[in-house]
């Protein structure tokens, strides 16, 4: 008779990677909308990063699927083909149609915001607060590129700039209190 054990492989809170991604992003985007480093090639720097990003994401979501992290896995996963998807989505239809860009955008912003209900379910309200604040942020941009207008730039810098500051905080916070075996920084 042969024992069938089941092997399974644990790997140490991959969210804490994808919140920093996702802060490195938000500040980026809230920095370049809030003119800090008004130079025409800053968003060429988002543009740039966007493909690690994605696949920062993606090695995210694996270690999520790995932890059978199902929010997780669903979470990063889509984020992975978002950014992914960002950077050859606008080269191929911002010369023809804005709006179409914009739809992708705010796809995006909506997923994020759908994102965030559903994550009312789980004990740590941050993260509702973190996905909540990258759907706005993206709802806004997202509705600047529809209306061609740059009267909402600054709307997503702030907004940007928060998701930042509070996807910087949760990781931190966990990685000290995992470091310190107990709880010093509140997670909410």
């Amino acid at each position: 008779m042969t024992n069938h054990e089941e092997v399974k492989v644990k790997v140490a809170m991959p969210e804490v990677l994808g919140l920093f991604v996702v802060a490195y992003i938000a500040a980026m985007v809230g920095f370049v909308m809030l003119d800090f480093g008004a130079d025409p090639g800053a968003l060429g720097m988002i543009a740039g990063f966007l493909p690690y990003a994605a696949l920062l994401f993606a090695i995210v979501t694996v270690a999520c699927y790995l932890n059978e992290n199902m929010f997780g896995t669903a979470l990063f996963g889509v984020l992975a083909l978002f950014f992914y998807g960002f950077v050859p989505v606008y080269a191929a239809i911002a010369a023809t149609s804005m709006q179409d860009f914009a739809l992708y955008v705010l796809f995006g912003a909506v997923f994020l915001l759908v994102m965030a209900v559903v994550s009312t379910a789980q004990p740590v309200k941050m993260v509702t607060a973190i996905i909540a604040l990258a759907g706005v942020t993206f709802l806004a941009l997202g509705a600047g590129v529809w209306m061609e207008t740059t009267d909402l730039e600054w709307v997503v810098g702030i907004f940007g700039i928060l998701t930042a500051i509070v996807s910087f905080y949760l990781p931190v916070a966990i990685l000290f209190n995992t470091m310190k075996g107990e709880n010093k920084l509140p997670i909410m």
